[in-house]
């Protein structure tokens, strides 16, 4: 009994320090060229395991509603499970401007797993920068209801049982005023390349936004 009591106050100690730790995040997002939306909430942690290096996880799970006849989606309306995603790595300081991140997200979905191991190099600024260049490499496993895809040359390609690679550049950034009168104004950005391994097309997405921090 004793040492089942020791047990559960270790177990109790480290969940209170997670919890300290941690974050809950919710997001929604509408897409106004399809008429849809889309939900997402995500639990995460980290850990210091060096002076420079620590260790993050998190767990996400998407969600929306059914789809209208006329293809659109609703706030709410039956909603329904999406994909779900567990997601770790280290992120390791170098000095107090540049960190290296190397993770693995790992994305299960209807019909495939997806592991996307990545690396992130990022940069802060002194005067209100901060900028990011990640590179994942995806690999999408597909189950025997995988389905097919269009390749570039319009070809129809089986996806069912096979692994489908595909390779993302993403950059982002954002930057805050140091005036006292700008504090709460904070401008972003996102540039995106996806280039698949697999005849499917390639894509491109660029993002500017400007929020204000409450």
């Amino acid at each position: 009994m004793k040492t089942n009591k020791i047990a559960l106050a270790v177990l109790a100690t480290l969940f209170a320090g997670a919890a300290s730790a941690g974050s809950l995040d919710y997001r929604t997002e509408y897409k106004h060229d399809d008429e849809k939306w889309a939900h997402r909430i995500k639990l995460g942690s980290s850990v210091k395991i060096s002076d420079p290096a620590k260790l993050y996880f998190s767990v996400e799970q998407k969600w929306q509603s059914e789809t209208n006849d006329d293809k659109t989606v609703d706030f709410w309306n039956n909603p329904s499970r999406g994909d779900s995603e567990f997601d770790w790595g280290v992120q390791y300081k170098i000095n107090n401007n540049w960190y290296i991140q190397p993770g693995m997200p790992i994305t299960f979905a209807a019909t495939k797993t997806t592991y996307k191991p990545q690396l992130r190099v990022g940069y802060k600024a002194d005067f209100g920068l901060t900028t990011a260049l990640r590179y994942r490499h995806e690999f999408q496993d597909y189950t025997s209801d995988g389905g097919t895809f269009t390749d570039v040359n319009g070809d129809k390609i089986n996806r069912a049982d096979k692994t489908v690679q595909q390779g993302k550049w993403t950059l982002t950034g954002s930057y805050k005023f140091s005036q006292p009168s700008l504090k709460n104004l904070k401008l972003s950005y996102e540039a995106n390349y996806n280039k698949s391994y697999e005849n499917e097309r390639k894509a491109k997405q660029q993002r500017l936004g400007v929020g204000s921090r409450r």
